[in-house]
């Protein structure tokens, strides 16, 4: 199963702050007319924040993420809240000992469902490896679709095909990043039709549930930190589906 968070999330834009102080209350007061009626004009999207974790939160039992890898040939040795943080007060914190080279791990967290955005949904995440090779998916429901392999709705798919990069600098924080452009979604659509075998998929209400972190390791110890998780711009769906926690999708 996947663990709740109990880190809080935090919507900020990108610098993390708001400059009002100082404004007169008569200007803040028409500035607030407009922007309300900015955000009752259909389809808007401009005032959308990010969000962000970032896993300060050290105290015992703390977790954010889970871990899903075949037993047979990796175990996990480590997982918690730890001071070694990029930034901040704290990281998250996993160590394995794989017994096989390619061993498949993945490593997931829950977010608040967030709407897929053409060119605009982007996800990024600071990471510190002792093995380079991870990168970025994200878990994507589509409430309206129904799963063939179940004849129910919804259907849940990862995504996995987009513009992003793969951890590389060993021993060192990268940041890793992703954006879900119309090409990359296009590019898992066409994969899901042929692995659902459908004519159409369709995609209205589609949003994220989990982010992932997959790698594959060679024999021996290897350990993450992650910190600094943002994904935005958030829209809550206007339909969601109780998280299946159940299963490793």
């Amino acid at each position: 199963f996947l663990p709740r968070s109990r880190s809080p999330f935090l919507l900020m834009d990108d610098r993390g702050s708001c400059p009002w102080n100082g404004v007169p209350f008569r200007l803040l007061l028409g500035l607030g007319g407009l922007v309300f009626c900015l955000l009752l004009w259909p389809g808007n999207r401009c005032a959308a924040a990010d969000i962000v974790e970032n896993y300060d939160d050290v105290s015992e039992g703390t977790i954010s993420w889970g871990a899903f890898y075949d037993r047979r040939a990796c175990r996990m040795l480590d997982h918690r809240r730890v001071t070694r943080a990029r930034e901040g007060r704290g990281a998250e914190y996993f160590r394995f000992q794989a017994a096989d080279q390619g061993t498949l791990i993945e490593m997931k967290q829950t977010v608040p469902p967030t709407e897929v955005l053409l060119d605009e949904t982007h996800l990024s995440l600071w990471v510190r490896s002792t093995r380079g090779g991870c990168r970025l998916s994200v878990n994507v429901v589509l409430p309206n679709q129904v799963d063939t392999t179940t004849n129910e709705k919804p259907l849940r798919i990862r995504f996995d095909r987009f513009e992003g990069n793969t951890y590389t600098d060993e021993g060192q924080w990268q940041q890793l990043h992703c954006r879900l452009t119309r090409r990359a979604i296009a590019s898992n659509l066409s994969w899901a039709r042929d692995f659902y075998d459908v004519s159409d998929i369709d995609t209205s209400g589609m949003y994220i549930e989990r982010i992932i972190v997959t790698t594959q390791t060679v024999a021996g110890p290897v350990e993450f930190l992650f910190d600094e998780m943002r994904l935005g711009p958030h829209i809550k769906p206007s339909q969601i589906i109780p998280v299946d926690r159940r299963t490793n999708g």
